[in-house]
């Protein structure tokens, strides 16, 4: 874990603060660096913005069994949105890429700029609500989804629309999950996702090692329609 000089990205969620403000919170924000592999554990006094790479936030159960809560995206927030005591301290992100850079709010300066700035309230309120919606589609889809097959190919589907690169008949996405990962976004085990994976391989819908997914789109959507019986 390596600390620098934080200067506050290019946002909407800072663009209705004061110089004053920007000023302030800056002196008041720290920006690390983790390598894969390295956690954040969440606590009430500290909001967290990913500013580059990708890292998965977890959640233990009753049990002390982690399972993947939502993936974190480059600019999104995470930890306490509700700069509040209520967040879980079973909750915590890991990073998943090589390398994340993170820039980490005070949750009372953040307080602070909620109660006296009409226009940051406005828009942290919209960040709070992008965050549910992440975590609501993640449960959604299982909820939709009967089928584990149909929950795989949603997912593969979706990382190649929105990150992937077209490269002949495949789209390229990079690959920072484990299996083990990817079992947890589709509430299945580890063993039907990389059955579930060779059998997309062998209908050449799939081509995957650790670091890359090639993905045919064509074959997946027609995948997809055929597990929901369409």
């Amino acid at each position: 874990m390596r600390f620098k000089p934080m200067i506050l990205p290019e946002s909407s969620l800072f663009a209705a603060l004061s110089t004053a403000q920007r000023a302030y919170l800056q002196l008041n924000t720290r920006m690390m660096t983790l390598s894969k592999g390295e956690y954040i554990e969440e606590n009430n006094r500290q909001l967290f913005q990913l500013i580059s790479g990708k890292l998965i936030v977890y959640e233990l159960d009753n049990e002390g069994n982690e399972f993947v809560k939502y993936l974190v995206k480059e600019g999104a927030m995470f930890g306490n949105l509700l700069a509040s005591d209520s967040v879980s301290p079973e909750e915590f992100a890991k990073v998943v890429s090589q390398e994340a850079t993170i820039a980490i709010y005070p949750n009372p300066v953040i307080s602070d700029f909620l109660d006296s700035n009409a226009g940051f309230a406005k828009a942290y309120a919209q960040e709070v609500w992008n965050r549910c919606k992440v975590v609501e589609k993640q449960f959604r889809v299982i909820r939709r989804h009967k089928e584990v097959r149909s929950r795989l190919i949603y997912l593969l589907l979706n990382w190649g629309l929105e990150e992937g690169s077209k490269a002949g008949d495949y789209t390229l996405v990079e690959n920072h999950l484990t299996h083990e990962e990817i079992a947890s976004l589709i509430g299945t085990t580890r063993v039907t996702t990389t059955n579930l994976l060779n059998q997309l391989r062998q209908q050449k819908a799939v081509i995957y090692d650790r670091n890359q997914f090639q993905l045919n789109l064509e074959i997946l959507s027609r995948e997809y329609g055929s597990s929901l019986g369409l």
